[in-house]
């Protein structure tokens, strides 16, 4: 699970598109679906969150620690990953 930001649903909604494009493309991602609050449409958003199957996490992971600018890795495991978006 990937786990990003924090804002209101109107704004989250261009961010979903970009990143969800991201995981598709350089990330290479097989699948991502976003999870949460975003999926259930709760006014205020904590967390941008998706699930992702990919056969090569790792490959997954390098690339997202790039997007926007440079995201800090908060933690990284085989089955999640929540990096943190400033």
């Amino acid at each position: 699970m990937l786990i990003l930001g924090r804002g209101v649903m109107n704004v989250i909604d261009d961010r979903r598109v970009a990143v969800e494009e991201f995981l598709l493309g350089p990330c290479r991602a097989k699948r991502a679906e976003v999870a949460g609050e975003v999926r259930r449409r709760t006014e205020i958003i904590e967390e941008l969150a998706f699930v992702i199957e990919t056969d090569d996490f790792p490959a997954v992971v390098a690339p997202l620690e790039r997007y926007g600018g440079r995201t800090p890795l908060v933690s990284s495991v085989e089955t999640a990953i929540p990096p943190r978006l400033i």
